[in-house]
């Protein structure tokens, strides 16, 4: 069974969460209050948490699918899913514990970044992944 619902319910946490950090993002106070912090390391560690979870629940049955097209949407997102974690691991590293120290505007730019290209992949996997694993399910 195909754990869709799930992942789904783990969408919609990780996109509240990146909401209401990008509004106290913008607003220095909010910004350097600790519960900020602890917001932004809950909405990393649910990130994670969902794409290793999506790594081992569906890549492995969808790559080894006879299906040509439903192997091409897996790998395109193993492949993003990479990239995404090379992407977190640098700005955890660079930001994570540190935020209030070097260049504000850059943290925020890249946090917006970070919170664009997660929106992005959200977006992606409500509209090509679960479609394609509930057609292959059918």
């Amino acid at each position: 069974m195909l754990p869709v619902a799930e992942l789904e319910a783990e969408n919609k946490e990780i996109n509240d969460l990146r909401e209401i950090l990008s509004v106290l993002i913008a607003h220095s106070d909010l910004r350097n209050n600790a519960v900020f912090c602890e917001l932004l390391d809950r909405f990393r560690k649910r990130l994670e948490s969902h794409l290793n979870h999506e790594s081992r629940a569906l890549y492995p049955e969808m790559l080894s699918n006879r299906d040509h097209d439903l192997n091409t949407v897996a790998q395109k997102f193993v492949d993003n899913t990479h990239e995404l974690e090379r992407i977190l691991t640098g700005y955890t590293k660079r930001w994570c514990k540190h935020y209030h120290s070097g260049d504000r505007e850059h943290f925020i730019h890249e946090t917006q970044e970070i919170f664009r290209l997660v929106d992005e992949r959200l977006h992606l996997e409500t509209k090509r992944l679960f479609p394609a694993l509930t057609g292959a399910s059918a």
